[in-house]
């Protein structure tokens, strides 16, 4: 008897499992019984190799935003995952932790992986906070010791600490090398000195740290622990402190993009909408029951205070479900070309598309392309294959080393383009009114373009933070092109006929 077939058992109604039950004798009944029970057991014990699973309603192409934060690992030394309450934060962070203390690594891992045991540590606001809330999601609850993500088998020795009615010290888990990895619990509540002196190799602080703290977990990394892991886990509900300054540039007032690039750090921003376990319902209750001032941060894991952030329109009053966009609507792209620096997949060719409602002076911006390091003709063939009728507006301003205008390239490429206005200013000012009067809509899938826009800012010096902002750069040239440049998909003449209403002009029979 499998897993599979027990948790299809225990999944049935009562009655129905009773029914199933009554047909077996006594003899048959105690013996399946017996199994369910010892598989059960065994199931509840191995909750790590359930989690995101390739089908179902939980499967990982449901979790993209945790993905992409474990694939970038294999890159950044430090990593925020900045989410909003209920998107699992603390469950991703832990996931990590097991499988770096265990070595045991999915197939479908992508990110750093340890070679060795490792020393770690694991740390919270205070000692009651790691207790309640981390130590159940990794150990299970009291009394029912590897019904966490720990699977029992790899539980070798647990010791608690002192005085604190049941808080773990520190745990030794077994590697598959046959050595041990040892995980020592920490909170912040016990100063910055805890954190002084030893070498881990991975650390987790789930929930925001103090700068000081922070700042004495970056110098552990050194000697054999040199190429450690460092990952935070929060709900940025203290606002624009220190540390979300120091992994989201565009609160750091810098207009540089390769500062984190550099100091190997990022971040991801993941919210109730990048996650399939919470339920429209739950959603609607708990917004109902939040401050307006702590939405963003709740719902979508962006800081709560937002200085100097350029739209502040919220979403709900433009993001809309894709739609077939009418024949009649003419379409333009926007696009704004780069490359990317070494490390910073944050910089890029971008390029978004918007479809005109001329009755109601409407734009919807109805999709995106975003791609880091890779040749024009990458980027140009990704653009036609959108509709190589469809003409753009783009950035005139680079050059390609060998002096050629980067714009001049493309169109050697075939794409329909002309230089854009880049006016700044004048854009934001364009972008603003319309959102503000409802003339611009996007579609909910373009999911980079919004996330861009819950961070576009301004810095002290009222000037954009050039950082994750390509297509919201793009979005400035094609609101700001000559509209005759957007242009309806050309009508094949096998279906077209005359037209006495247009002066013989031709007009779709379908």
């Amino acid at each position: 008897m499998s897993l599979q077939v027990v948790e299809r058992f225990r999944s049935l109604p009562a009655d129905i499992r009773a029914a199933a039950l009554r047909q077996l004798d006594d003899d048959e009944r105690a013996e399946l019984l017996f199994a369910l029970d010892a598989i059960s057991y065994t199931y509840d014990r191995t909750l790590i190799q359930r989690m995101y699973p390739a089908s179902g309603p939980f499967s990982r192409d449901k979790y993209l935003k945790q993905l992409e934060f474990y694939e970038l690992g294999a890159t950044y030394q430090f990593r925020a995952l900045l989410g909003g309450n209920g998107a699992g934060k603390t469950v991703c962070g832990g996931v990590e932790l097991v499988y770096h203390a265990t070595g045991e690594y999915p197939d479908w891992w992508v990110g750093h992986r340890f070679d060795h045991p490792i020393r770690a540590w694991v740390a919270g606001d205070t000692i009651n906070t790691v207790r309640d809330i981390i130590q159940p999601k990794l150990m299970g609850e009291d009394g029912l010791q590897g019904t966490g993500l720990f699977p029992a088998k790899s539980i070798f020795k647990v010791v608690y600490r002192q005085n604190t009615n049941g808080g773990l010290d520190w745990i030794l888990i077994r590697h598959k090398t046959g050595g041990l990895s040892k995980i020592i619990f920490k909170s912040y509540d016990q100063g910055r000195k805890t954190f002084q002196g030893a070498e881990p190799h991975f650390i987790w602080l789930d929930e925001e740290c103090p700068m000081d703290i922070y700042n004495e977990c970056v110098h552990r990394f050194r000697g054999s622990a040199r190429e450690g892991r460092l990952i935070l886990t929060f709900t940025p509900l203290k606002g624009v402190t220190d540390v979300v300054k120091l992994f989201v540039p565009q609160f750091s007032g810098s207009a540089s993009r390769s500062d984190s690039a550099e100091a190997s750090r990022t971040y991801v921003l993941c919210g109730w909408e990048d996650i399939p376990h919470l339920s429209e319902a739950e959603k609607r209750i708990k917004l109902a029951n939040t401050m307006p001032y702590e939405r963003e941060a709740r719902m979508r894991g962006i800081p709560s205070v937002g200085r100097g952030r350029i739209f502040t329109v919220e979403e709900e009053f433009f993001v809309v479900r894709p739609f077939q966009i009418p024949p009649s609507w003419p379409i333009i792209y926007g696009a704004d070309f780069g490359f990317g620096a070494d490390g910073d997949e944050t910089t890029g060719t971008a390029a978004v598309w918007g479809a005109w409602d001329t009755s109601s002076d409407t734009c919807y911006i109805t999709d995106e392309y975003f791609r880091h390091q890779a040749p024009p003709a990458v980027h140009a063939a990704a653009i036609k294959a959108k509709g190589e009728w469809i003409q753009g507006v783009g950035d005139y301003s680079g050059k390609t080393m060998e002096g050629v205008k980067t714009i001049d390239l493309y169109r050697q490429l075939g794409l329909k383009i002309v230089n854009a206005d880049k006016s700044v200013y004048a854009g934001l000012q364009l972008m603003t009114q319309m959102l503000n009067e409802g003339r611009l809509r996007v579609f909910s899938t373009c999911q980079k373009w919004l996330e861009e826009y819950r961070l576009y800012s301004f810095n002290e010096k009222q000037e954009v933070i050039k950082a994750r902002d390509h297509l919201m750069d793009a979005t400035r040239y094609l609101l700001m092109a000559d509209r005759q440049r957007a242009t309806t998909r050309p009508i094949p003449r096998g279906r077209a006929k005359m037209s006495p209403e247009t002066f013989g002009l031709y007009r779709r029979t379908t």
